[in-house]
């Protein structure tokens, strides 16, 4: 037999007990949600923390203000920092400050990031020379410009005659176009060239200079322009 639990008051009149309310439990497919928008949650932050992080990972590098020439002195007033982000190709470049008595080794355009094998210092850097080769404008490479690479060849006057290459990847500095005669040929092309020791493996930059001088003179000097960075 089952008593029902009931308080007494002081007047002996009998209350029962309320009932014991059983509390709501919230279904477990619920806290496996909870569980996975947590997750989620971090896991977000955790990505955008990288992305922000990938974002400041930049380098100050050295970008030339202005069009620099072979045997030209780097100072503050030509090359500036800039932050760059590079993957991989960071150790090619210069950062931070160039020291007094550095030069530039062959063309750097303006806004053109500083290439370490673009850089010697002076000393290293033994002879220097511009020349100045007259062309036939109908023969010069189209769209040849300052800053270009071309092969210097030497043409035989003989007919059939193999050419012979003089130098190559020299640096073009000038590139000026005018009204002149070659012979019966076209307007000249005149167009100058900065030789280093580097453009002849024996040294004897003298000798290379004067056969360029020479094949100039007698219509014998050819050239043939080299693809320059992102041409096809």
């Amino acid at each position: 037999m089952m008593i029902d639990s009931a308080t007494h008051t002081p007047n002996g009149v009998s209350i029962p007990d309320s009932p014991r309310a059983n509390r709501a439990r919230m279904p477990r497919w619920f806290d496996l949600r909870l569980g996975l928008g947590v997750i989620l949650v971090l896991g977000s932050v955790a990505v955008g923390a990288r992305v922000v992080a990938a974002a400041d990972d930049t380098t100050a590098m050295l970008v030339a203000t202005e069009d620099l020439a072979p045997g030209q002195a780097l100072s503050g007033e030509v090359v500036e920092a800039s932050d760059v982000r590079l993957a991989g190709a960071a150790d090619l470049y210069l950062t931070g400050q160039v020291g007094d008595g550095y030069v530039v080794t062959r063309h750097v355009s303006a806004g053109e990031l500083l290439p370490r094998a673009a850089v010697a210092p002076l000393a290293e850097l033994e002879e220097l020379r511009y020349v100045t080769v007259p062309l036939d404008s109908a023969e010069t490479p189209s769209g040849l410009r300052s800053g270009d690479l071309v092969d210097v060849w030497l043409v035989p006057a003989e007919a059939g005659a193999a050419a012979t290459a003089l130098a190559e990847a020299v640096s073009v500095t000038e590139v000026s176009r005018g009204s002149g005669t070659l012979g019966q040929s076209s307007a000249l092309t005149v167009v100058t060239l900065a030789l280093t020791t580097a453009d002849e493996p024996a040294g004897d930059l003298v000798a290379l200079v004067a056969g360029i001088l020479a094949a100039a003179r007698s219509g014998q000097v050819y050239l043939t322009q080299r693809p320059s960075a992102g041409t096809p």
